[in-house]
């Protein structure tokens, strides 16, 4: 799976991109069949993070967009509503 992570108004630390390099792998084991993930972090008025989550599976793009006043707290939150999407996309391929 590619992973691209795009910073908006912020310079990302190391570490911060680590772990969100290992949050969007954690996702493959979820669905196994993910092309490729764009992570796209900034920092918008009043120190509110944003962060928005875009993974290509085939025939289907996943979006999800969060805001928190906390960097790792918006990523935690954004990847449970991707993992409920993930799961929620998965689950109509079996049926």
């Amino acid at each position: 799976m590619e992973i691209e992570i795009t910073a908006r108004h912020i310079d990302l630390s190391k570490n911060l991109k680590e772990y969100i390099e290992g949050e969007v792998e954690r996702l493959s084991k979820i669905y196994d069949r993910i092309i490729s993930a764009q992570v796209v972090f900034e920092m918008e008025a009043h120190s509110q993070y944003g962060v928005e989550i875009i993974i290509n599976v085939p025939k289907k793009q996943l979006v999800i967009k969060q805001k928190a006043d906390d960097e790792t707290k918006a990523i935690d939150e954004a990847m449970e509503k991707m993992v409920r999407q993930l799961k929620k996309y998965k689950e109509k391929l079996r049926q």
